[in-house]
């Protein structure tokens, strides 16, 4: 049997720093699973992204398993016209602290998406 390369089987990630707005709503713990206001709403700008999932710094550290709803603006067009966004749901699944450092690395899985063309942005 031939062990393959577990980082041959992830997505390639790219670094692109596009603007992101995030909402992390926790669920558990006594908590509903709907109507749950988020415990952060940030605007940030994205560090790496994949076709699975992103990476980001927040001011607020969130939990693991969170929620995650993001909004990533894609770039401009020619012109200064707005790009389209991607409209995103899925979890935290990593969480990097760094002494000294003021913000918290986090890392979402992208569970699942939609592009919305800058023709139905308002």
């Amino acid at each position: 049997m031939v062990n393959a390369d577990p980082g041959a089987l992830r997505p390639r990630r790219y670094q692109l720093f596009l603007p992101l707005r995030v909402w992390i709503r926790t669920w558990g713990k006594g908590k509903p699973s709907h109507g749950v206001e988020p415990e952060v709403e940030e605007e940030t700008i994205t560090e790496n992204i994949s076709s699975a999932g992103c990476f980001f710094l927040l001011s607020k550290k969130p939990e693991i398993g969170s929620r995650v709803d993001m909004e990533i603006e894609m770039a401009e067009k020619p012109g200064g016209k707005p790009g389209s966004k991607m409209i995103c749901r899925g979890r935290v699944v990593r969480i990097e602290k760094e002494k000294g450092k003021r913000k918290t690395g986090v890392g979402c899985a992208i569970d699942r998406y939609r592009i919305v063309p800058s023709s139905q942005i308002s």
